[in-house]
């Protein structure tokens, strides 16, 4: 079983649902727990959509650096928050606003050359502008 058969697994025993994938690269999703079919539909939607900047996320924060926060977007894939970006004022440190495990919004402001995903945090910055 490669990589992909893994997160896979991951989902079906997080879920409960039943996923087969073809050989055209369809998948589908079958389960008895609408909000359950619902999750694992977010979780491969999230593995196949590219990210780009401007879209916003409910992830988890996986990891605390003194710089700031790691959230998971979806399997695989991470973006950090700089502690600049937590809150609209000044944080003395992360650990004053999240911490690991805690469910977070998000929006991605940047996707570097390097495929590094900066995120925010701040109310202003997630706000919806009016036209």
């Amino acid at each position: 079983m490669g990589k992909q058969g893994k997160v896979i697994n991951k989902i079906i025993e997080e879920t409960g649902v039943k996923i087969d994938i073809t050989d055209d690269g369809s998948v589908s999703i079958c389960g008895t727990d609408e909000a359950m079919i619902d999750k694992a539909m977010a979780i491969v939607t999230g593995i196949v959509t590219d990210i780009e900047a401007g879209m916003v996320f409910n992830g988890r924060v996986v990891r605390i650096m003194n710089f700031g926060a790691f959230v998971e977007l979806a399997p695989n894939k991470d973006g950090m928050v700089h502690i600049s970006k937590l809150a609209d004022k000044r944080v003395g440190k992360v650990e004053d606003v999240v911490n690991i495990g805690d469910e977070v919004t998000v929006k991605v402001t940047e996707v570097d050359k390097m495929g590094r995903i900066n995120l925010t945090m701040r109310p202003s910055d997630l706000a919806v502008k009016a036209d």
